[in-house]
Parts: C-alpha cells; structure tokens; sequence
C-alpha cells in the first residue's frame, strides 16, 4: 500500500491520457481516412501520424517518471509532457508548420473546411478528432502543471 502511494499518480495519468491519446486519431476517434484526388493522404492524415509520436513519447516520459523518483527527474518529465502536448496542439493547427507538399509530398495540418466539397461529408478531423485531441491536451497541460506545482512546494524525502 506504501508503495501505491508514492506512485506518482499525475505521471500515472498522464500514461493513461498518453494511451488514449496514441490510440485515438486511427482508432476511437479517427482522422479522414479519405485519399484526394491525386491519391495521397489528406494533411490530419499526417497530424494523426504526428499525434500519435508525440503520444509515445509522452508515455515514455512518464513511465521514466515512475521509475525514477528523484524530485528532479519529475520536475524535467512534466516540462518535457507540457511541451510535447502543447505540440499536439501547435502542430496540426499550424502554429508550427512542419512538412511542404509541393516539396516533401506531405505536410501536418487540418481539413480547411468542416465538410469536403465534393462529397457534402463531413471531415472527421474538425469534427471529431480535434475536439477530443483538445480535451486530452487540456488535461495532460493541467496535470503537468499541478505536477510542477506540487514538485516545487515538496521536500525531497
């Protein structure tokens, strides 16, 4: 029971949010799986790929969290979980554009519009994905927040 309670439970949820998160743009709450007319991959494709890297290495740095019970192994893993899930949100709205079509062939970003053009479909990136990837990102900011703040006002035992 000790030990259960000195698991770092903030890193143990921000594992579980990680998961969900990793598992979520091609499996609960999947991207426009939609080919263009050119036959490539639509830009949340990408943001999909993206997501769920930056996912693993959230996860990583947690279970590093858990592991290593140093004061400043924790204070390091939630900066570097803040950083990373601020990403999530950074890269596919491309507030830190990544990728060039016309040169690399592919590029992270979102639908421009909620519904194709051609199809009257909706695109499930706006419309399911986002909302979702936004609420995970939220939390996983919130904790890692709580878990600097809790970092700095503790002693080291």
């Amino acid at each position: 029971m000790k030990k259960l309670l000195k698991l770092n439970i903030i890193a143990v949820l921000n594992v579980i949010l990680g998961f969900i998160l990793a598992i979520g743009p091609f499996g609960i709450f999947p991207v426009c799986q939609r080919l263009m007319k050119n036959g490539k991959h639509m830009m949340c494709f990408y943001s999909g790929i993206f997501l769920v890297g930056m996912a693993i290495i959230i996860i990583a740095v947690n279970l590093i969290s858990i592991k290593f019970r140093k004061k400043i192994v924790a204070i390091i893993m939630h900066l570097l979980t803040l950083i990373f899930a601020t990403l999530c949100y950074m890269v596919p709205h491309r507030m830190i554009p990544i990728g060039d079509k016309k040169v690399n062939g592919w590029e992270f970003g979102l639908c421009k519009d909620p519904f194709c053009l051609n199809t009257g479909n909706e695109m499930t990136c706006l419309t399911k994905t986002m909302p979702a990837v936004h609420i995970i990102i939220a939390v996983l900011i919130f904790l890692s927040i709580i878990g600097l703040i809790q970092q700095f006002l503790t002693r080291e035992v």
